[in-house]
């Protein structure tokens, strides 16, 4: 049934956030299992508690990114991996968007809100 599938996708992205804090010494495990844990969350209701997750997986995604461009040696590796991130950012300042139109948050001053931000 569908709370069924709702109830598993839950289970399956908490598994993959678990996952992904544990592959510290492994960044691109890490930013694949964070990635994971996003698509999966995009199987349940979109509450408010979901897409804040969605958000910070994307962000954590997205910092770790940066982290592995800043290592890079290569430019076209560094702008792959920087590409990526502004990626996972841009997907990130629409979830806010969502949960702005929702009344889900008060502007803080996030620069991902602000739409002069990117």
């Amino acid at each position: 049934t569908g709370d069924m599938r709702t109830l598993e996708a839950h289970w399956f992205r908490k598994v993959a956030w678990n996952l992904a804090v544990q592959f510290r010494g492994s960044p691109e495990k890490m930013r694949d299992f964070f990635l994971l844990s996003f698509k999966l969350s995009q199987f349940c209701p979109s509450d408010k508690a979901v897409l804040i997750g969605q958000k910070t997986c994307l962000l954590m995604a997205a910092a770790v990114d940066l982290e592995l461009g800043r290592q890079e040696v290569t430019p076209s590796q560094q702008a792959e991996l920087l590409t990526q991130a502004l990626q996972h950012l841009q997907a990130c300042k629409e979830i806010w968007k969502i949960l702005k139109l929702t009344g889900c948050l008060s502007r803080d001053g996030d620069p991902l809100a602000d739409d002069k931000g990117l």
